[in-house]
């Protein structure tokens, strides 16, 4: 079973199976090869340089800790308009804080689009507040129901949206108020509002003593690609009747990216979009504390969420040595490159093979043949026998013998006289 092992083995050079490849220096005088190799290196250095500066690679840079999200609503200026929406159902002409629900919602705020109400009438000997018998629940004893209306106007109404964000690791803690920002159009399948443009923000046009960013709830709506009074296509909506977003709810995601181009320039986008399928509702109850009863109102409205990513950063030496030592291993393509098209492309690969390849003798061999050389005791190589009766005694290494003959240097007699050396 070993014996085919053991042949093997008796076979391998190991000086050629362990041998050592080392780098040897050939200069190829073939201006093709050089206008290349040099073409990918200016390539790719340029290449580098826009990485740094387009990719922000002297930064430090880390995903921001989302801060507060604070949403205010605020009434048109002027009167009121009645909207067209109006003639389907009737409209109630609601102040700011009665359309915005919960204030004080962190990252998320609500607007009603459509509301309805229950009022539930006192009940002799019952507490709604306070039920400490089970027939006393408010919910179980008869209402009065009004009908459905709608907000007028909604789309005139002003969000002020103000957020903040930090970092952890850069120390970076900043407002919008002092960015610049944007409110990106979301056009795709959008045939409504193919001209909208985007809205710019900065601390230079921002109206005094007003914190953060003023955006209608029209222009949100648009810039989402949101239609209000298109059927909706949730799971709840009544679509027989073609029941539209204003009356089931929608929900809006607003992501807000951060990014900055220096240590200094922060700037920030608003990235709308809306979710089909989803409609929102609400329901508060009221306590009238005068009469006893409980009035319950049906909120369907815009639900929008806010979420707040990207990256920060500032400058640091570090971060951008350890990417241009990282960038500049691709100067090493262009030396791969060019040996490929050398060795394999062009007509004279075989030369270019010979002069970059070299296969040096078997040190192996060499050490074994110098190892067996026998030495005298006087420090002389024994003769080496070349046949019968013929000796050659080589020098040693160890002594030099001078002959006292000058050596002459024969020159022909039309160059010159001879000179002794």
């Amino acid at each position: 079973m070993l014996s085919p092992v053991k042949n093997w083995w008796k076979r391998v050079d190991l000086d050629d199976l362990l041998g050592y490849d080392t780098f040897k220096v050939v200069h190829v005088r073939d201006r093709r090869l050089g206008f290349t190799f040099h073409g990918f290196q200016i390539a790719i250095f340029a290449y580098i340089i826009y990485s740094v500066i387009h990719n922000q690679l002297y930064l430090k840079k880390e995903s921001p800790v989302p801060g507060a999200i604070r949403v205010s609503l605020l009434e048109p200026t002027g009167e009121l308009q009645t909207s067209p929406y109006c003639q389907q159902k009737p409209c109630v002409f609601w102040g700011a804080n009665q359309i915005l629900y919960d204030p004080g919602d962190q990252g998320a705020t609500f607007l009603t689009t459509r509301i309805s109400t229950k009022v539930f009438p006192a009940r002799e000997g019952c507490d709604f507040q306070l039920p400490t018998n089970a027939a006393c629940r408010y919910n179980l004893q008869p209402s009065t129901v009004s009908p459905e209306y709608y907000i007028t106007d909604l789309d005139r109404y002003t969000l002020m949206i103000e957020h903040s964000v930090r970092g952890t690791a850069t120390g970076i803690s900043i407002r919008n108020g002092e960015m610049s920002g944007r409110l990106l159009i979301t056009k795709a399948n959008n045939p409504y509002y193919q001209n909208e443009t985007e809205l710019h923000f900065s601390p230079q046009t921002r109206p005094p003593r007003v914190p953060g960013d003023i955006i209608t709830v029209g222009q949100l709506l648009r810039a989402s690609g949101a239609v209000l009074d298109a059927p909706s296509d949730a799971p709840g909506a009544d679509q027989s009747k073609g029941e539209t977003y204003r009356s089931s709810g929608i929900v809006l995601s607003v992501v807000i990216e951060y990014d900055n181009d220096g240590s200094t320039n922060f700037k920030y986008s608003y990235s709308a979009n809306y979710i089909k399928g989803n409609e929102f509702k609400v329901e508060e109850t009221i306590f009238n504390p005068t009469d006893g009863s409980i009035t319950e109102l049906n909120r369907h409205g815009i639900r929008i969420v806010f979420s707040q990513t990207g990256n920060i950063g500032k400058f640091d030496f570090m971060s951008l040595l350890t990417n241009l030592v990282a960038s500049i291993a691709l100067l090493k393509t262009a030396t791969l490159l060019v040996e490929i098209f050398m060795l394999k492309f062009l007509p004279q690969r075989k030369m270019y093979y010979e002069a970059k390849y070299e296969l040096t003798e078997d040190f192996d061999d060499l050490r074994k043949r110098r190892n067996g050389e026998d030495i005298d005791l006087e420090g002389r190589k024994k003769p080496t026998t070349l046949g019968p009766g013929v000796e050659v005694t080589q020098p040693s290494p160890c002594h030099t013998h001078f002959s006292a003959e000058p050596l002459v240097e024969h020159r022909d007699d039309h160059v010159g006289p001879s000179k002794a050396v």
